[in-house]
């Protein structure tokens, strides 16, 4: 078995934070990896794809295994013996905003198989959709926004797309 989780901290309540997560069409938007699409609920079937640089978007179902609103939702799904997967989001409210716990549970012959780079792999998915996740739920700084000859800077226009901004060397 493989398993790899991480930790995020997002300023926002954690309501917001668990609507973006079973708001399936907006997926794209921040998770650069995954499509969802389908109904949030437990027993739910739900069409699950990945894509990469390497693998054009493949679609297969996956089932809602847990859904615990607006706590945890789990979905998993199985190639016969040869590969089980879950991805699982879990929502836990704290001080500053919400902290998300984000894993992916590899299971069968695949996973004994490539372990290490699945490992890796799973890895750069969690972080890229977790800092997804945050650039999309979290609000831009009022502050950030003025240049100091007034307007918006290139920087804070960056962050507001979600990218980092590039400065001129002369």
């Amino acid at each position: 078995m493989i398993e790899s989780s991480a930790d995020i901290e997002i300023s926002a309540p954690p309501r917001r934070v668990w609507e973006a997560l079973v708001d399936f069409a907006a997926y794209p938007e921040w998770n650069p990896y995954v499509a969802v699409r389908g109904s949030a609920a437990l027993g739910s079937e739900i069409q699950w794809a990945y894509s990469s640089r390497i693998i054009k978007r493949v679609w297969t179902s996956a089932t809602i295994t847990e859904f615990d609103e607006p706590n945890a939702i789990t979905w998993s799904f199985r190639i016969g013996w040869l590969f089980r997967f879950e991805e699982r989001f879990r929502v836990h409210a704290t001080r500053n905003g919400t902290r998300l716990t984000h894993s992916i549970r590899c299971r069968g012959m695949i996973a004994r198989l490539g372990k290490q780079s699945l490992r890796k792999t799973f890895a750069g998915v969690i972080s890229a959709a977790n800092n997804g996740l945050r650039r999309h739920i979290e609000p831009v700084s009022n502050v950030s926004l003025k240049s100091p000859l007034g307007g918006t800077s290139p920087q804070a226009k960056a962050k507001k797309k979600g990218v980092r901004a590039r400065s001129r060397r002369r």
